[in-house]
């Protein structure tokens, strides 16, 4: 009777000389996780900004909220001359013109328009300075990764797949990030880490003028300032989950 051979599966061994691999694996995930972290406090700040003015929480600081109609003259019934008084001071008759005044709307509440004016001082040199962040911290990111995964196909460590995907997925946010109007001559291409007077710009133009903005208008607005922010999060997301699977397979299994 012949016997049947069956194959062995391979057995994965520690590898010895993975050791220092490991080390210097282990000091460049501590700045890919400072780096991820900029970039994605950055974009959650851009996000959180463009929600914040789009319901209208910086109107009244922005003076786009509509003031109150002015004091209307109420004509009564019929005119009649002013009767004269013994004093030769002259009283409106019955039926004259009366002036309905409007009556003024103080604020209450926490948000009034001066906690508006005062938080949107805040905001304008918060905006600039994490845009700034968020920009250099993507390119940071992106030459940490690719210094990962090199030491690892140096080392020959497992999980290389993964961070390949990763390093490319963060190489799409960069492109996503950073804005190519400089480079390519009249290109729309900007960045999602937006200019924060470039968007007030589009809002009270979109306010203001509303009824007379096209369909294009509001796609563009919405591209640029929406759809642009939300992609960059999602590549940084995705890029740092398959970072996440590499580390794993390089470093954690190698220990």
């Amino acid at each position: 009777m012949k016997e049947t051979s069956r194959e062995t599966q391979p057995v994965r061994l520690p590898n010895p000389t993975a050791e220092s691999f490991v080390a210097s694996l282990k000091v460049v995930h501590f700045f890919a996780v400072f780096f991820f972290w900029l970039v994605l406090v950055a974009l959650a700040l851009h996000l959180a900004a463009f929600l914040a003015f789009q319901v209208g929480l910086f109107d009244r600081a922005l003076e786009l909220k509509q003031r109150p109609p002015p004091a209307a003259v109420t004509p009564g019934p019929e005119t009649a001359a002013p009767a004269e008084t013994s004093n030769n001071r002259t009283e409106p008759a019955v039926g004259a013109a009366t002036v309905s005044e409007v009556p003024v709307v103080e604020e209450s509440g926490w948000w009034t328009t001066i906690q508006a004016k005062r938080t949107l001082r805040y905001i304008r040199p918060l905006m600039a300075t994490m845009r700034q962040v968020g920009l250099l911290a993507s390119m940071l990111l992106l030459v940490t990764l690719f210094v990962y995964l090199e030491i690892a196909l140096l080392g020959r460590l497992a999980g290389v797949r993964y961070l390949t995907i990763s390093f490319f997925l963060v190489l799409f946010l960069v492109a996503t990030v950073y804005s190519w109007e400089p480079l390519l001559a009249g290109a729309r291409l900007l960045g999602s880490l937006y200019v924060l007077e470039d968007y007030l710009n589009s809002y009270t133009l979109l306010k203001q003028h509303s009824s007379t903005y096209t369909f294009g208008d509001w796609t563009l607005h919405y591209s640029r300032f929406l759809v642009m922010p939300v992609l960059s999060f999602v590549l940084l997301v995705a890029g740092w989950q398959r970072f996440r699977r590499g580390y794993v397979e390089s470093v954690v299994m190698n220990e």
